[in-house]
């Protein structure tokens, strides 16, 4: 509650109200009104200052009920000629401008669109596959597609035309296409994912190959990976070709076992066998591999045995498996280029000495090849000496532990290699 005090001699900017037992008055009010009781008011026209007053005996108390009963500071307004009154700066919380966002604007938006889109509303535009015609709205469709956007802005003839024909989809790919641009949304199946992908990049709608490229990628498996890359391939989805490749290297001794291995060219059975990165234990299932693939059609393939096995590193192999599989097998016996390559692997194991100066492609081993980290004793979570031994897997970030052979020694089993220090 503010007191009322003395109006200072210098406050000459300040409003002058008057104040009668009727009522707050401008002094232009109580002029005309020549009341004899009124008394000057002085209010600071400034927020910060409280009201000031000088007043009568007599009125002293009327003035305090008056002012405390009004929690505003009088403000001179000099278009209106009149005072304005404004809440009270202890009563205010200044507020800064904010932008909402509603959630749910743009989806009621494309709700009503589609709506209008199937009771043929508004529609200034009908697409044409298969003899079925779609109506759609131009505007929305050259929103999500560059290739519709270029087709009604620039000046292609279909720019002022009320129907296009498409060409190179079906009606069923159409609709749902359609569907996506008005609800994003898009149903991918199995049986729909191979003509959906070549229409998603046709139309340029880049939604519907990225979901088409997250599905596939899911259901990559030894017996499809190689069909799902040359199909990434050919319609240049980069990241999905990458990742079908990747599939491929990791379970290179699956993937040979199935019919897209034996469907393969000689250049992509060779890009495939003189990779650097398949994981594989040694290099038997690699040799399997090229022996089946010429098997497979061996009047057309036979002739590409030798150069096919330039790529597989026989010095690798155990002097057993050479010996017992290798020179056994007809395909190698009648072959004096593959004769050579197996008197190498043979050369390597029986001159040790020698295998300074046969340092090769051939008997480099491969990077994806499965090493091990064994990880003996060191120093658990609390500094304190362990006894434990496991071994680490590169592509994996686990530790096996094999079986113990120091009785009663204490095992610490999950362990992950970043929780424990080797001690050499």
């Amino acid at each position: 509650m503010y007191e009322p005090r003395t109006l200072s001699p210098t406050w000459e900017s300040e409003l002058t109200l008057l104040v009668s037992p009727r009522g707050l008055h401008t002094k232009h009010e109580l002029g005309r009104q020549k009341d004899p009781a009124a008394v000057g008011v002085a209010v600071s026209t400034g927020y910060g200052a409280p009201p000031s007053a000088a007043v009568t005996a007599k009125h002293r108390s009327f003035l305090t009920a008056a002012i405390c009963a009004v929690p505003f500071c009088v403000r001179y307004c000099p278009l209106r000629r009149s005072p304005r009154l404004c809440p009270s700066p202890r009563r205010t919380v200044a507020m800064a401008p904010k932008d909402i966002m509603t959630n749910s604007h743009a989806k009621s938006i494309l709700n009503a669109m589609n709506a209008l889109r199937k009771s043929n509303t508004l529609c200034d535009i009908t697409l044409r596959v298969e003899g079925t015609d779609f109506p759609a709205h131009r505007i929305v469709l050259a929103a999500c597609s560059d290739y519709f956007c270029a087709m009604f802005t620039s000046e292609l003839s279909e720019k002022g035309k009320s129907f296009v024909d498409i060409q190179g989809l079906t009606a069923s790919t159409m609709e749902i296409l359609l569907d996506f641009v008005y609800t994003e949304t898009v149903l991918v199946t199995v049986e729909n994912v191979q003509e959906l992908l070549p229409a998603a990049c046709l139309l340029q709608l880049k939604g519907v190959k990225r979901a088409c490229c997250d599905f596939l990628d899911s259901q990559l498996d030894p017996s499809n990976c190689l069909g799902i890359r040359d199909f990434a391939e050919t319609h240049n989805c980069l990241d999905l070709m990458q990742a079908a490749e990747l599939f491929s290297q990791k379970h290179f001794p699956e993937v040979v076992q199935h019919e897209e291995f034996m469907l393969l060219s000689q250049e992509e059975v060779e890009k495939l066998i003189k990779c650097d990165e398949i994981q594989v234990d040694s290099e038997e299932p690699v040799f399997e591999a090229v022996l089946n693939w010429v098997k497979h059609n061996r009047k057309e393939r036979e002739p590409f045995l030798p150069d096919m096995l330039e790529f597989v590193r026989m010095p690798l192999l155990t002097p057993r498996y050479i010996t017992d599989v290798i020179d056994t097998e007809p395909l190698i016996r009648c072959s004096l280029p593959c004769r050579d390559l197996v008197d190498e692997a043979k050369k390597f194991h029986l001159r040790p000495e020698l295998r300074s100066e046969m340092q090769g492609p051939r008997t480099q081993a491969r990077l994806g090849a499965k090493e091990v980290l064994l990880v003996i004793g060191g120093f658990g979570s609390q500094q304190s000496p362990i006894d434990v031994r496991g071994k680490i897997r590169p592509e994996n970030s686990g530790m096996e532990l094999p079986p113990r052979e120091c009785p009663g020694a204490r095992v610490e089993k999950d362990a992950h290699p970043s929780s424990q220090t080797s001690n050499p």
